[in-house]
């Protein structure tokens, strides 16, 4: 592996913490990115997390990697579990924020 950590739960997403906002529906939050990975993100939410729905589309914008449109997946407690909504075009986004963190995906 590489500088990089993984987490527990996504082997294909990279344990990676960074400060980021949150637009969702029509709110705007922070949160802290947890794991990052070709096909989505995790994140962890201060408060509302009861916005987040399954399937409902919101925007993360992160310092390095931009602002990314997503999919909440899943939900749990203040963990989301978030799907790229177009996940060829922000592969190199995504690669190009890792490696700036010393970290390769297969």
């Amino acid at each position: 592996m590489d500088g990089g950590t993984r987490s527990a739960g996504r082997p294909d997403r990279p344990a990676v913490s960074a400060p980021c906002r949150v637009q969702v529906a029509g709110l705007s939050a922070t949160a802290q990115l947890a794991d990052i990975g070709l096909g989505g993100l995790g994140l962890v939410v201060a408060s509302q997390s009861e916005l987040f729905e399954p399937d409902m589309p919101f925007q993360v914008s992160v310092e390095g990697l931009g602002v990314v449109e997503v999919e909440c997946r899943w939900r749990r407690g203040n963990r989301i579990g978030a799907q790229f909504a177009d996940e060829d075009a922000v592969q190199d986004q995504v690669r190009a924020f890792l490696a700036a963190r010393g970290i390769t995906l297969g």
